[in-house]
């Protein structure tokens, strides 16, 4: 029997092995991928009263507000289930993060008593809830702040004006101090180049003091 003959179903057998073993890695990798993956929740309103239910005294799951905005915080359990930080579980309790009074008299005031640079600064807190992976948003707090609807309120449309002009007036410091910065930064590189050139000229004044005097002795 002649082996050449047999060489073309070889190398189809094999290119088929191949094939397979490449399929079945794809299909292992795509069903770790949908194992790992965690599905989306959409967004939603929610009330006091289901809000008030998330906290350390009725379970695992801690959820808090701030600016209206509702974020599930059970990863940080040992922040917000007990001490000074659990005032923010089970409520929208936005005062406490820009004046520092962690009390339940403090987080039920409303923001309207926050001056603008405190709702900035507020704000920056609702920002870091956003991005904060392990804290995902669960939607809404039905209130004074957004309606049953999911709807930005009057308030909280003027508040979000507000902070938007703050930012604008933050900008414009940062770029002031980073102007004085650099004026200081070329101030000092000039008085340091100024300090060079005189001893520079200093140098070169002694040296000719000394071949003066090295003629002279000859």
């Amino acid at each position: 029997m002649s082996v050449g003959k047999h060489i073309p179903t070889l190398f189809f057998f094999t290119a088929a092995l191949v094939f397979a073993l490449f399929r079945c890695k794809d299909m292992i990798l795509a069903s770790n991928n949908e194992s790992t993956t965690v599905p989306t929740v959409p967004l939603r309103v929610v009330t006091p009263e289901e809000l008030a239910t998330k906290t350390a005294e009725h379970g695992d799951v801690l959820w808090l507000s701030v600016m209206g905005e509702v974020f599930d915080v059970s990863k940080g359990r040992e922040f917000y289930a007990e001490g000074g930080y659990s005032v923010f579980a089970g409520r929208d309790g936005s005062v406490p993060f820009v004046t520092g009074k962690f009390t339940p008299e403090e987080a039920e005031k409303s923001i309207e008593i926050l001056e603008p640079a405190q709702l900035k600064a507020l704000d920056d807190w609702r920002a870091f809830y956003v991005k904060e992976e392990k804290y995902p948003q669960i939607g809404w707090l039905e209130g004074y702040l957004y309606d049953k609807e999911g709807n930005p309120s009057e308030l909280l449309q003027k508040v979000r004006k507000i902070v938007e002009e703050q930012k604008l007036i933050a900008k414009d410091k940062e770029a002031e101090r980073q102007e004085k910065i650099k004026a200081r930064k070329e101030r000092k590189e000039k008085e340091k180049a100024e300090k060079a050139r005189k001893q520079k000229w200093q140098q070169e004044q002694a040296q000719k003091a000394r071949g003066g005097q090295t003629d002279t002795e000859l």
